[in-house]
């Protein structure tokens, strides 16, 4: 059993105030909040149905045992694997950290990632989420972000403000040529 945690949020969006102002047609400031607020939503959707993070964030996958030699890190894109941690099987219990390229190898370039033991995973306690992999993934920045994402959530926040179901539809096309089944 594995979990994936958002430990940071991400401190931008996909799309600009102004953006999503223009999108919306709207060219009045009194609903600014309420717009950043459906530049969220959207880009949660988004990471959602396309099973991805969209912006820089930090997660984290924990797991009860090691699940194989190699596994997938299941998300997508990967900046960085920054920690993987363990807890021992000493008495007390300690947090062990492991190093990267002496300990595991990890493959960041491959879709949804993957990490694999050079010398065999260490036996860990018998305990829920025993292992912790602590990665930023996501796009660095706005100007990485594939312009067709960015015109999805565009289209969604155009359904969630106006509730007309063609933006949803129109939003689900430009998104599902990269979603991670």
């Amino acid at each position: 059993m594995h979990t994936l945690t958002v430990i940071t949020e991400p401190a931008d969006e996909p799309i600009t105030l102004d953006e999503a102002k223009e999108a919306l047609r709207i060219d009045i400031d009194d609903e600014d909040t309420r717009v950043w607020n459906i530049i969220r939503a959207a880009r949660m959707f988004a990471e959602d149905y396309l099973s991805l993070k969209i912006m820089s964030q930090t997660v984290e996958l924990s797991f009860d045992r090691w699940p194989a030699t190699e596994f997938s890190l299941g998300v997508w894109p990967i900046i960085a694997v920054d920690t993987v941690k363990y807890e021992d099987t000493a008495s007390p219990i300690a947090t062990q950290t492991l190093i990267a390229d002496t300990d595991y190898y990890a493959d960041i370039i491959t879709i949804e990632g993957r990490l694999r033991t050079l010398t065999g995973w260490p036996s860990v306690a018998v305990k829920p989420n025993a292992i912790k992999i602590r990665m930023t993934a996501g796009y660095a920045d706005q100007d990485s972000v594939p312009d067709q994402l960015k015109e999805g959530i565009k289209a969604y926040c155009a359904y969630i403000y106006d509730s007309d179901e063609c933006m949803k539809e129109n939003a689900e096309r430009l998104l599902w040529s990269a979603r991670i089944l």
